[in-house]
């Protein structure tokens, strides 16, 4: 629920402040106002999450609290492995994210490779897959089968 109330704000911000916003990041350089856009939204994306990812509200406090103290997570059962292999799924995204918007001409070089080679795709497809499944527990479920 308060995943949904967070999200509810962030829409009502984003259309109640953007006048206000655009005056502001218009004086900034294009890329640093591109960088500060995205940096802010991943922030709030990801904090919000942990109220989704959380079974009660006391888990999440502890999660945002040991925020600022990060060698608190191997105290509280944070799992090094499956946290890395977030992250560093976080970072291919933005990477992809980050050719397609700001270098068009290498999206399209690897644009091409992608869409040409059908052996690329599966590979990468099943490397995922793979290392995924490496990194669930005994206990790990399906987020949604919680529902």
């Amino acid at each position: 629920m308060i995943l949904g109330v967070l999200q509810a704000l962030a829409v009502y911000y984003e259309f109640s402040t953007k006048k206000k916003r655009v005056a502001f990041f218009s004086r900034l350089p294009g890329s640093l106002r591109v960088w500060t856009g995205r940096f802010f939204t991943y922030c709030f994306y990801s904090l919000s999450l942990t109220f989704f990812f959380s079974p009660d509200i006391s888990t999440t406090s502890k999660i945002l609290s040991s925020l600022t103290n990060l060698s608190e997570f191997s105290n509280n059962g944070f799992l090094a492995g499956p946290l890395l292999f977030g992250l560093l799924f976080a970072v291919l995204f933005l990477a992809n994210e980050v050719i397609q918007t700001d270098h068009s001409g290498l999206f399209k070089r690897y644009n091409f490779y992608w869409m040409r080679y059908k052996f690329l795709r599966i590979t990468t497809y099943y490397a995922a897959a793979i290392m995924i499944l490496t990194q669930l527990s005994g206990g790990a479920t399906f987020v949604y089968e919680m529902f």
